[in-house]
């Protein structure tokens, strides 16, 4: 029994000493691994800390003390927000909170004042046994220097997109089955489309079908290698329809490897250099026939006098044969055709000469219903037999500050114009109007500003034009006539004058609706007066009869002298005839007594008609002077004829207003 005891004495004992060398075994183990540790903790070159789930920090490596500048026992216990933020409390985001709720590790990127610099913050769960966190390991890695070159690389990437975004050079990159995959802003704004709009949708959808062919062979090329780089001048469809014009550079992008990845291309806008180049071949284009019909008009220059002078036989002959004979004879028609080719050439000459010269305008103060009052007479044989002329003219009208010779072209242009667009007969109205436009007003009527105006509105019950025709009837030569017969000048001739007198024309139509223009002409503030043109009198003569009048007639043409003489005869004139200047002196000096008026066309042969009647003048003043003239008009002759208070006639002139022009000399 003593011996079992002793044995079993002696075996714990072996077993103490093996158990008490295992521990110690383990303790130096345990505290090599733990030296081990501390070791590679101390050895982090980043601070690092050991927090405890309270936030409160265990342990802190050199690298931490250091960079604080606290002591190890000064951050024992101090939470890791107050030494790192110097916050009482978490901060949204803060690593730790987030881990103790996830049990993940964490990482976050974040300014540390204490330790100086942008650092990214690792935060590491310590996990028990139990599978519970432990502790936390806190890692502060420095990464200011590489946050720096974050920055610098991202400011220059905000750079070079800020210079995408902005140059004025359209860039886009497509995929290889031409897919847009961006583009900047300039190439947007090119073809209507925002960026999101633009990106997946097919190359082939913004390409116009004339370059869609050419194109696609040329992105092929480079696809396969044959090319690098192309350009072309290609057409694009922009987003609302209309084609826009771009010079395209196009290379493709490759890997490392040199397979292709993209295509890259740049585009400059050259739609309104082609614009400008289409409007500056039509501008030359019109140009050409601009110097033709300024040939043309140098030259109608040069013979008016006698082409003047031939139209005023041929108007004034057929005139006065008209009131001679009844309408239902059967050559009143073929007459009155006469008379109605001679106002055309007469008005074709007008516009040659307006449209040729550039002519300044002679303004003065002037009543528009006066001008119709004159006008409708000739209107009445202008116009067919099938339109009826009805006129709606404002009793108290503005008076307005113009040209009534340029005036007076207008209204026939259009008068004809409106003839032209009713061949099967209808109705020209022509009403005059005083009008004030508001600021409210203006903005609902196309060209025209505030104040006030006299309207003349021309209307017609015609064909009416469709808009394509309404776009461009203002433009020079245009014409929707056929050959021969229409020059195009005349709307354009009705534009240039309403804008050189300041006003505006706007024009309404419909097909199968008709057509109206409205003119407004800015009101004059001054009181109309007589045209040195054709005098607009305040009352009506009930005879033109001569009453044994006796004219001086001062004629160098035989025709136009035959016809004035026919005319005065017919009225009850007296007449004398002179074919130069010469042979009127003489018959001055002998019949002065009974001479009442000189009738004399200022370029006669031998002399001046100003200067010969500047002579007579003074030897009877109270000789009555009308001049004539078959020139083109010349604003500082007419200015001297009304300074000498003498009386003016354009040649070709009507007989109604001759033989009223006499008349109201007496």
């Amino acid at each position: 029994m003593g011996m079992i005891t002793g044995g079993i004495f002696i075996l714990l004992i072996i077993i103490i000493f093996l158990i008490k060398k295992q521990v110690n075994k383990k303790t130096v183990e345990l505290k090599k691994s733990r030296k081990e540790w501390e070791e590679i903790f101390q050895a982090i070159g980043q601070p690092t800390l050991i927090l405890g789930k309270n936030y409160r920090i265990l342990n802190a490596n050199k690298a931490a003390v250091k960079k604080t500048g606290l002591k190890l026992d000064q951050l024992k216990n101090k939470k890791c927000y107050d030494l790192y933020h110097n916050n009482n409390n978490t901060f949204k985001n803060c690593p730790v909170k987030m881990l103790l709720e996830s049990n993940k590790k964490q990482v976050i990127q974040r300014q540390l004042h204490i330790l100086g610099g942008y650092y990214m913050v690792t935060v590491t769960p310590i996990i028990n046994k139990h599978g519970e966190i432990d502790k936390i390991i806190h890692i502060a890695i420095n990464i200011t220097e590489r946050k720096k070159m974050e920055n610098k690389l991202k400011q220059e990437e905000q750079r070079f997109r800020r210079i995408y975004e902005h140059m004025g050079v359209g860039i886009a990159s497509v995929s290889l089955d031409f897919i847009f995959e961006n583009a900047n802003q300039a190439y947007c704004d090119m073809i209507g489309y925002n960026e999101k709009e633009l990106r997946g949708k097919s190359l082939k959808d913004v390409t116009h079908k004339d370059d869609l062919e050419k194109l696609l062979k040329e992105l092929n090329k480079l696809k396969t290698g044959i090319n690098e780089h192309f350009r072309m001048e290609r057409k694009y469809i922009h987003k609302e329809g209309h084609t826009v014009y771009g010079i395209l550079d196009v290379s493709i992008v490759k890997d490392k490897k040199g397979a292709p990845q993209y295509f890259l291309g740049s585009v400059v806008d050259i739609t309104e250099r082609k614009i400008a180049q289409k409007e500056k071949n039509k501008l030359q284009k019109q140009l050409l026939q601009s110097q033709k019909l300024e040939s043309i008009g140098t030259l109608t220059g040069g013979i008016a006098h006698d082409f003047n002078n031939m139209i005023t036989v041929i108007k004034g002959t057929a005139d006065l044969l008209l009131k001679k004979i009844k309408k239902d004879d059967k050559s009143y028609g073929n007459i009155e055709n006469i008379y109605k080719s001679a106002v055309k050439a007469e008005n074709l000459t007008k516009k040659l000469l307006l449209f040729s010269r550039k002519k300044e305008m002679e303004f003065e103060e002037i009543n528009i219903n006066d001008i119709f009052d004159d006008l409708i007479e000739i209107l009445n044989r202008l116009i067919s037999e099938n339109i009826t002329i009805k006129t709606d003219l404002a009793d108290d009208l503005w008076s307005i500050s113009g040209d009534s010779n340029h005036l007076e072209q207008v209204l026939i242009n259009l008068a004809i114009n409106a003839r032209d667009a009713m061949p099967e007969g209808g109705k020209l109205y022509i009403r005059t109007k005083n009008e004030v436009i508001t600021e409210s007003r203006s903005e609902k009527i196309p060209h025209v500003t505030p104040g006030n105006y006299v309207r003349i509105d021309i209307e017609d019950t015609g064909k009416g034009m469709e808009k394509n025709i309404l776009d461009n009837i203002f433009d020079p030569f245009f014409t929707t006539k056929g050959r021969s017969k229409g020059t195009g000048m005349g709307l354009s001739v009705v534009h240039g004058i309403i804008k050189n007198h300041k006003g505006f024309i706007n024009v309404y139509s419909e097909v199968d609706e008709g057509t109206i223009f409205k003119i407004y002409l800015p009101v004059s503030t001054k009181k109309a007066s007589p045209s040195v043109k054709k005098v607009k009198k305040n009352k009506k003569y009930k005879s033109l009869d001569g009453r044994g009048t006796t004219i001086l007639i001062v004629e160098d043409e035989k025709d136009v002298l035959n016809l004035i003489e026919d005319v005065l005869k017919n009225y009850n004139y007296n007449y004398i005839s002179a074919e130069t200047g010469k042979k009127a002196k003489e018959i001055f000096r002998e019949k002065m007594n009974e001479i009442d008026v000189l009738l004399s066309d200022i370029i006669i042969t031998d002399y001046n008609g100003i200067e010969l009647a500047d002579e007579f003048k003074k030897i009877k003043p109270d000789l009555e002077v009308v001049l004539t003239s078959g020139y083109s008009n010349d604003k500082f002759i007419y200015s001297k004829i009304k300074e000498k208070g003498y009386s003016f006639i354009q040649k070709p002139f009507d007989i109604k207003d001759m033989l009223e022009l006499i008349r109201e000399k007496f």
